[in-house]
């Protein structure tokens, strides 16, 4: 799924762990509100940042390593869930960084 198709994006933690992100798979794939959800490992994130931020982007962009880029989870949910009430669910889990609404 592209980030211009999700609805939520769930970043994890530079150190979560291999349990934290499975566990966030299992919580999404449980949730009723979920209609399906992608996981972009460092390189996925490394492609996306490319396509990005390409040439135009910041000087430094090139210089950007996969493994500083967080792992994530793109996000499409059912029509009328609550993604406010969403975002925070999925923040308080372990190993998330942050949860955003492109």
């Amino acid at each position: 799924m592209t980030r211009e198709c999700a609805d939520l994006i769930v970043f994890m933690r530079s150190d979560a762990s291999d349990a934290q992100i499975g566990t966030v798979a299992t919580t999404l794939r449980g949730d009723p509100e979920v209609v399906t959800s992608t996981y972009l490992d460092h390189a996925d994130a490394a492609s996306e940042f490319s396509s990005l931020f390409g040439s135009n982007g910041p000087s430094d962009a090139t210089s950007v390593a996969a493994a500083d880029l967080p792992t994530s989870y793109h996000v499409a949910l059912k029509p009328g869930a609550d993604r406010d009430a969403l975002r925070l669910r999925y923040k308080a889990l372990p190993g998330v960084q942050e949860v955003t609404a492109p």
